[in-house]
C-alpha cells in the first residue's frame, strides 16, 4: 500500500518531526500543509568549497570535490533548487544564488591557495534563499572554527528547514563544537567523500 493511501502523514513514517499546526519537517525536505494534503517545499543548495592551498586546483589537475559540486549541484536543479556557490581559502568569493547551472560551474573551478578561512558572514547573509542545505567540502584546518559554529547555531535558529553538512578530507580538531552548534560533520577520505556528497545530494534531491 501507497504511504498516501495511509491515515497518517508519509513523513511521520519517514522519521521526520511534526510541528503541529504549521509543517512537517524530514531531514532531506520540509512539506508544509495544504488544504489537508502536503506541498513539498524543495531545500535551495548552498555550496561552500574549500580552494585552499591544501586542495587540489582543478585547472591543473582532477579535483574530487569540485567533481562533487558539480554533480550535487545538477542534483539540486534537477529538483528545481536554487544553487549558490562560495568559493574559499584565505578570502571568498561569492556566486549568488541561481539556476544557471554554468554560472554555478564557472564559480565551482574558482581556485585561490593560500589558508583556509570559513566565510561565516556570507552563510549567514540575507540573501540567502532558505530552507536550504548547506553542504561544506573542506580540507578541515579551518583558523575560524568557533566563529564558523556560530554561524551555523545562527542559520539554523533562524529557519529550522536549514541543514548543514560538513564533508572532511581530514580530521577536525574541533569536531564537537561544530556538531553541538547543528552541524552533520563527516570526516573521512578524498575518495569517500566524494562518494558521501554524491549520497547526500541525491537523499536531498531525487524525485
Amino acid at each position: 500500500m501507497g504511504a498516501d493511501k495511509l491515515d497518517v502523514p508519509y513523513s511521520i513514517i519517514s522519521g521526520g518531526k511534526i510541528i503541529p499546526g504549521v509543517n512537517t519537517y524530514t531531514w532531506k525536505s520540509r512539506r508544509k500543509e495544504v488544504f489537508g494534503g502536503f506541498e513539498e517545499i524543495i531545500l535551495n543548495l548552498d555550496l561552500y568549497l574549500d580552494s585552499s592551498g591544501s586542495m587540489p586546483n582543478p585547472i591543473d589537475e582532477i579535483s574530487l570535490p569540485v567533481l562533487a559540486g558539480f554533480v550535487a549541484a545538477k542534483k539540486a536543479h534537477k529538483k528545481g533548487a536554487y544553487i549558490s556557490v562560495t568559493n574559499f581559502s584565505g578570502r571568498s568569493e561569492s556566486q549568488e544564488s541561481t539556476r544557471d547551472l554554468n554560472k554555478v560551474f564557472e564559480a565551482l573551478v574558482t581556485y585561490f591557495g593560500g589558508g583556509t578561512t570559513f566565510p561565516a558572514s556570507e552563510l549567514k547573509s540575507p540573501q540567502k534563499k532558505d530552507p536550504r542545505q548547506v553542504l561544506i567540502i573542506t580540507d578541515t584546518f579551518l583558523n575560524n572554527t568557533h566563529e564558523t559554529a556560530e554561524a551555523i547555531k545562527e542559520i539554523k535558529n533562524k529557519n529550522k528547514g536549514n541543514n548543514v553538512s560538513i564533508y572532511a578530507i581530514s580530521n577536525i580538531t574541533d569536531v564537537d563544537e561544530l556538531k553541538s552548534a547543528g552541524a552533520e560533520v563527516i570526516q573521512d577520505t578524498t575518495t569517500k567523500i566524494f562518494k558521501k556528497v554524491i549520497g547526500k545530494a541525491h537523499e536531498v534531491y531525487k524525485k
